[in-house]
């Protein structure tokens, strides 16, 4: 499953990385738009400070919607991952 079109011009929750490649982290991140040939335009905050991060173009096999609303998301940043495993459990879980 790949993550869905950001809504309403308001990027979506989502994690990047890779399944297969189990040296390459998963790290919170929204996807801002889609591009066409299959490349998502995703940001990937920093924490604490979620507004301080990277712009990343990457295929959709890399990027996957979680459900947390953005609230729940920056909270968690600004809490340096505190959080995370209740957000994220269901879905590491059934993958």
């Amino acid at each position: 499953m790949t993550a869905q079109k950001a809504r309403f011009g308001q990027p979506r929750p989502a994690v990047s990385g890779r399944r297969e490649d189990e040296t390459c982290p998963w790290q919170i991140a929204f996807e801002v738009e889609r591009i066409p040939g299959g490349v998502v335009t995703v940001y990937v905050p920093g924490a604490p400070d979620p507004w301080s991060g990277s712009v990343c173009f990457m295929t959709e096999d890399r990027i996957q919607a979680i459900d947390p609303a953005m609230p729940r998301v920056l909270k968690t940043l600004n809490d340096l991952g505190k959080g995370s495993n209740e957000q994220l459990r269901a879905y590491f879980k059934h993958k």
